[in-house]
């Protein structure tokens, strides 16, 4: 998601990032933990995965923007609904190679809190998106088409009323239909050709009931995320 029309690799971006979330850390005190809250966030990521498709194996280069509002359902359960703008590219797409599609997504998830502690929390988190995008050149069109289902256990300890640490594991499950209309015709199903994704996070709250965060992502899902959120 960075502004994802520029898919480079985010690495500079995501140690600057870091870089700064810790530098503010030792000037920031709030409470780790509310009760009752609503939150949303935005979210800026890039991360590739290699896709499975017509027996090929394609790394796909996935950026996108996304809004999130999550409110507290019951003592222990979280939902939320995101949605957002999608960039893809896939450098060995034999009709596209190199061409971005662009589109978006709508989806949901339920979180809930195996231990919800001031300090140290578990979450398993399920989570559903539909996605959609496409492009066109010339009397050539490519639509990609598809469905994400993922299953996650993440950790998030706080280091310090202000500063926390998250680690997580992560299940995917990517099935989808490229379809290409023009000069060449067909449609391919695709899928991820890996599920577990391992991620690190660092969490700053700041003074007005506000986050900062950034998560590095290895496995099936390689890149990264940063996060601005806000409570109320």
């Amino acid at each position: 998601m960075e502004c994802v029309a520029t898919l480079s690799r985010p690495k500079n971006l995501f140690i600057s990032a870091l870089i700064f979330i810790c530098s503010m850390a030792v000037h920031n005190s709030v409470s780790a933990q509310q009760t009752d809250y609503t939150e949303a966030s935005l979210n800026i990521q890039v991360i590739d995965i290699d896709l499975e498709i017509d027996g090929d194996i394609r790394t796909t280069q996935f950026g996108s923007l996304e809004f999130e509002l999550r409110e507290q359902l019951a003592q222990n359960l979280d939902g939320t609904l995101h949605f957002g703008y999608l960039d893809v590219s896939q450098n060995s797409n034999p009709i596209f190679a190199g061409t971005n599609t662009t589109g978006g997504y709508i989806g949901f998830d339920l979180r809930w809190h195996i231990i919800n502690e001031q300090r140290f929390k578990l979450i398993t988190i399920f989570d559903y998106r539909y996605s959609i995008t496409d492009t066109s050149d010339n009397d050539q069109r490519i639509e990609w088409d598809w469905h994400q289902t993922s299953l996650a256990l993440y950790s998030r300890t706080y280091i310090s009323n202000s500063f926390s640490l998250g680690l997580g594991v992560n299940a995917i499950n990517i099935n989808g239909v490229e379809k290409a209309t023009g000069t060449i015709n067909q449609s391919l199903d695709f899928q991820a050709k890996d599920s577990l994704t391992g991620l690190i996070g660092l969490q700053l709250s700041t003074e007005d009931s506000g986050e900062i965060g950034i998560e590095l992502k290895m496995g099936s899902s390689q890149g990264g995320r940063i996060i601005f959120q806000r409570s109320f």
